[in-house]
């Protein structure tokens, strides 16, 4: 090499050749294995090696104490996004029920009535027009009891004279009194 950088006018080098290594793969010490010869290498694994590890809703759920809020709110959104999968499969088979069988053959049909008169404002009910009915006016407890006083207080002043004639039980009843059939 001295030689050559010497001779030449203009030295180039020569290109590395790179040196020979070998590299094992073996640990460079082995350890014993401490499995007795009666137990398999499949009882020895872990759960993880055995079964892959579930993501999502077919994960290991966690216990009521372990979620913290995100877990709280995915498991709520997860919950209603379900009921909101029902209801929309529940709708598209009332509409093919009603698209098959219109009218009010089709039990949908009868649901759906019912609900919009119970929602609209303008249907009233016969238990609102028995309340509303002329002659009838709602009073407070109040005023009932002191109707019903004065009745009962006009009824003995007019009793004395009919009592020593007969019986007034059941000849005159109160309009108070009167049991109202439902």
């Amino acid at each position: 090499r001295a030689l050559d950088a010497l001779s030449n006018y203009s030295f180039t080098p020569r290109p590395h050749v790179p040196d020979a290594t070998v590299k094992s793969t073996a640990p460079a010490i082995l350890m014993e294995e401490i499995l007795p010869v009666g137990v398999s290498s499949a009882d020895a694994a872990a759960p993880e090696e055995v079964h892959a590890k579930k993501r999502g809703r077919e994960s290991v759920g966690k216990a009521e104490e372990e979620m913290d809020r995100e877990d709280r709110k995915r498991l709520r959104a997860a919950k209603k996004a379900s009921r909101r999968k029902e209801r929309r499969a529940q709708e598209a088979e009332e509409k093919l029920a009603s698209r098959i069988n219109p009218g009010l053959g089709n039990p949908y049909e009868k649901k759906k009535l019912i609900e919009t008169l119970r929602s609209s404002k303008n249907v009233v009910t016969g238990d609102k027009v028995a309340l509303e009915a002329p002659g009838k006016s709602h009073m407070s407890s109040a005023k009932f009891f002191q109707a019903l006083q004065e009745e009962e207080s006009s009824r003995q002043s007019s009793g004395k004279d009919r009592s020593k004639a007969g019986s007034t039980e059941g000849a005159q009843q109160s309009k108070f009194s009167k049991k109202k059939g439902r």
